[in-house]
């Protein structure tokens, strides 16, 4: 990839991934974590931003099925487990990436700043990342080498996270993301994988 983000040519249904996401919301608060804000700074007053979401999947040997926030060493999709989470669209998403791991719906709350960093350089295996982002506002933005750029709500994208970036969400609404992870092997397929999910 010679850019940080590439958009695919995947489609989905993106009332059926918000009403997933609501349903979340509404029945699966106690499978809900938070990241600890030292992953994170802020800028907007009066306003505690959080970066929260749920695990669609976790390394298989964790006990506790909420927790995403582990070693991003644990590489590959024979070691994770899906999480009660892993229904309706998600289920779905399973389906269409095979050799997705590490999957999860993030939301970041206005005023999340992620300062520009370089995921994981030491890890085993080279990975790349699909994000989907399903709520967004056009004044949360990603900075990357080519600029500021803003990934849509309905799209899907491959991005490079060895490449530098961070995030800021300097609107009024949450950023609601879909991401997961995959092996550099696996690259090939996934620029390939065309349709409806």
């Amino acid at each position: 990839m010679q850019y940080f983000s590439t958009q695919l040519p995947i489609t989905f249904d993106l009332n059926e991934a918000v009403s997933y996401y609501h349903e979340l919301e509404k029945n699966y608060q106690h499978l809900k974590w938070t990241m600890p804000e030292l992953g994170f700074r802020h800028t907007k007053e009066n306003i505690t931003p959080t970066i929260t979401g749920w695990a669609i999947q976790t390394p298989k040997a964790v006990d506790e099925p909420h927790c995403m926030l582990y070693d991003t060493n644990i590489q590959g999709r024979e070691f994770y487990k899906e999480t009660p989470c892993a229904f309706g669209f998600a289920q779905k998403l399973l389906t269409k990436f095979p050799t997705a791991f590490r999957m999860y719906i993030t939301v970041n709350s206005p005023g999340v700043i992620v300062v520009p960093h370089v995921d994981n350089e030491n890890i085993p295996r080279r990975v790349y990342k699909i994000i989907i982002p399903i709520q967004t506002n056009n004044d949360a933005t990603w900075t990357v080498d080519e600029g500021t750029i803003h990934l849509n709500a309905g799209d899907v994208y491959l991005v490079d996270t060895l490449k530098t970036h961070g995030t800021q969400n300097n609107g009024n609404t949450d950023r609601v993301h879909f991401m997961f992870e995959l092996l550099a092997e696996d690259l090939e397929l996934i620029k390939n994988t065309t349709g409806c999910i």
